[in-house]
């Protein structure tokens, strides 16, 4: 099944320092998260590279990533978040997102940009197939520790 294209009313916004409040709106509204440190200075930080989908002027998408500079000298980045609000998948939405995420890494000069997701995000891997096959067949295991104020890793049992 192919998407949509996404409506001529939609709009890719980069976001950056000045933009809290419209990040704030469109993690609330897509994602259901409240953004506790979109105030601390996060956007203005350099490596953070976060872009909102806008159908109308309303976050429908959002995505965000982290520039990671490789001890080689190789810059890399990382697509760590993407959500469109349930009523706008298959519209084209998330691959618009994804596709300006590799835009910005071509134009940033980057040499890979990288999501991981889970085998069963169907929404997300049927976005991510959309854009195009990996440069790898490699599948991945993600192991993810929580860690306590104290620096004492979480038990996860």
């Amino acid at each position: 099944m192919t998407e949509a294209a996404p409506s001529p009313a939609f709009e890719v916004r980069w976001l950056g320092a000045g933009d809290e409040a419209l990040a704030a709106r469109a993690l609330r509204e897509v994602l259901d998260d409240e953004p506790r440190g979109i105030d601390s200075g996060w956007l203005a930080d350099a490596r953070v590279h976060f872009v909102v989908g806008l159908l109308e002027g309303q976050p429908v998408g959002v995505a965000y990533g982290h520039t990671v500079p490789l001890p080689d000298g190789r810059i890399e980045m990382l697509l760590y978040s993407l959500d469109v609000g349930e009523a706008y998948r298959r519209l084209g939405i998330g691959r618009a997102l994804v596709d300006a995420f590799l835009a910005r890494t071509r134009a940033l000069g980057f040499d890979e940009m990288w999501v991981l997701t889970e085998p069963d995000n169907e929404a997300g891997n049927a976005t991510y197939r959309s854009v195009g096959p990996p440069s790898s067949r490699e599948t991945s295991v993600m192991y993810t520790w929580g860690v306590t104020g104290d620096g004492v890793p979480e038990s996860g049992a």
